[in-house]
């Protein structure tokens, strides 16, 4: 396996970006803990259109690397770089269903708020 300083940052930056990602949902959930009703609500629809957010942010990475990597200067062979984009397809697809559902959700629990007063 050859490491090279672009395969360095481009793994430090998925794990910086993986991290900051958790820190952002556990500090959603630590204020949904505290907050009743409409409110905890709304923090519920905003977490889980965060994670909307984050899964989006996932498809279009694999989408631009399964682009990106039959072009790129190291590319492996053929078959090697064929089942690669292929496996890659089928991550965009799984992205891009749980973007969907993570929305719809966010939004059917924004409705489920409609109605309610405190």
């Amino acid at each position: 396996m050859n490491v090279t300083a672009e395969g360095i940052a481009i793994a430090a930056f998925f794990l910086i970006g993986g991290r900051l990602a958790i820190l952002y949902l556990e500090r959603l959930d630590s204020k949904s803990a505290g907050n009743p009703g409409a409110e905890a609500k709304a923090i519920a629809a905003s977490r889980r259109r965060a994670r909307g957010h984050l899964w989006l942010l996932g498809a279009m990475l694999t989408a631009l690397v399964a682009v990106a990597l039959p072009f790129g200067r190291g590319a492996p062979p053929l078959g090697a770089t064929v089942a690669i984009v292929l496996v890659l397809l089928g991550g965009f697809a799984l992205c891009v269903t749980r973007t969907m559902r993570a929305y719809r959700d966010a939004r059917r629990l924004a409705r489920s708020d409609i109605g309610t007063s405190e």
